[in-house]
C-alpha cells in the first residue's frame, strides 16, 4: 500500500503542479483581456473626446458665426448706419427671428430719419414764411404813403400865432 499510496501522492502532487500551470495560463489570460480591454477603453474614450470635440467646434461655429453676423450688424445699426444689410433673414430658427427684428429696428430707423427730415423741412419753410411776413410787415410800414401835409401846416401856423 506504500506503492499505491506513494504513486497517489505523486500523481495528486503532479495533478496540483498541472491545476497551478493552468490557473497561471487562465490568469495570464486574463491579465492580457484585462490589459486589452484597458487599451481599447483608453483608444475608445479618446476616440469619443475627439469626436465630441469636433462635433463641439463645428455645432459651436454653426451657431456663433450667425450670432457674431448679427451682432456686427445690429452694433453698425445703433451707431446709425442705416444702410447695412441685415444677414441671415431667411432663416427659420431663432437666429432668423433675430434678423428679421434687426430688419424693422431699419425699417423703423429709415422711416424716423424721414420723419425727421420732414419735420426739418416744414420748420424751414415756417421760418421762411415768418420772416417773409415779417419783411412784409417792415416793407409796408416803411413804403405807405406819406400823409397830405399841406392842411397840417396851415393848422400849425393857425395854433403857433395865436
Amino acid at each position: 500500500m506504500t506503492k499505491a499510496a506513494e504513486e497517489i501522492a505523486y500523481d495528486a502532487e503532479k495533478l496540483q503542479d498541472q491545476i497551478a500551470a493552468i490557473e497561471e495560463e487562465i490568469r495570464d489570460d486574463i491579465n492580457e483581456a484585462i490589459n486589452t480591454a484597458e487599451i481599447e477603453m483608453l483608444i475608445a474614450g479618446v476616440i469619443g473626446m475627439v469626436v465630441g470635440l469636433l462635433s463641439a467646434v463645428m455645432i459651436g461655429g454653426a451657431i456663433s458665426k450667425p450670432i457674431i453676423a448679427m451682432t456686427e450688424s445690429m452694433t453698425t445699426l445703433a451707431d446709425g448706419n442705416l444702410e447695412i444689410e441685415i444677414p441671415a433673414q431667411n432663416r427659420k430658427d431663432e437666429i432668423g427671428e433675430m434678423a428679421r427684428a434687426g430688419e424693422v429696428f431699419k425699417e423703423n430707423g429709415i422711416a424716423q430719419n424721414r420723419l425727421e427730415a420732414e419735420a426739418e423741412a416744414n420748420r424751414k419753410q415756417a421760418r421762411s414764411e415768418e420772416h417773409t411776413s415779417e419783411l412784409q410787415s417792415r416793407r409796408n410800414l416803411v413804403c405807405r404813403p406819406l400823409p397830405d401835409t399841406t392842411n397840417y401846416h396851415k393848422y400849425l401856423q393857425k395854433n403857433t400865432n395865436t
